[in-house]
């Protein structure tokens, strides 16, 4: 009969501390290995690719008279009508839906605003592309009144 048979497991102190630190290594290993795929999939997230208004109309910082105006929103790519949309935010920060119109072209949306009252105006726009991005902005404007 062996009379200390956890000896034979680790027949050293010194074996049983390098153990305890193999699995303290295998441990870090998985961690280091954890983070590496976070940092990979952040930096992927940040490289999708964008969908970029060209050019609006109305413009950004344009003033228009007070009345009814149409919009037209050109973009980088083509979009989904279906999964886009438009908001009209006035001068007291109402918001109006604005259904957006027929296309023209894969990449413009348009649509009709009416503008009620002189003040501080944005567009606000989220648009899903033909191929599945998403993204959003604001095209702020102002409105006056014409004599």
């Amino acid at each position: 009969m062996i009379p200390f048979p956890d000896l034979l497991a680790h027949p050293t102190v010194i074996g049983a501390a390098i153990k305890a630190r193999g699995d303290i290594f295998l441990v870090a290993l998985i961690g280091l290995w954890l983070a590496l795929i976070l940092v990979w999939l952040i930096r992927l997230n940040r490289s999708r690719p964008r969908v970029m208004l060209l050019f609006a109309v109305p413009s950004r910082g344009q003033m228009l008279p007070v009345g009814t105006h149409f919009i037209r929103l050109h973009f980088s790519r083509g979009i989904d009508r279906e999964g886009s949309s438009l908001k009209l935010i006035g001068p007291r920060r109402e918001s109006v839906e604005l259904a957006i119109g027929s296309l023209s072209a894969l990449n413009v949306i348009s649509a009709q605003m009416q503008l009620r009252c002189p003040g501080e105006y944005a567009l606000r726009w989220k648009v899903l592309s033909a191929d599945g991005v998403r993204d959003t902005g604001t095209v702020p404007f102002s409105a006056r009144l014409i004599f």
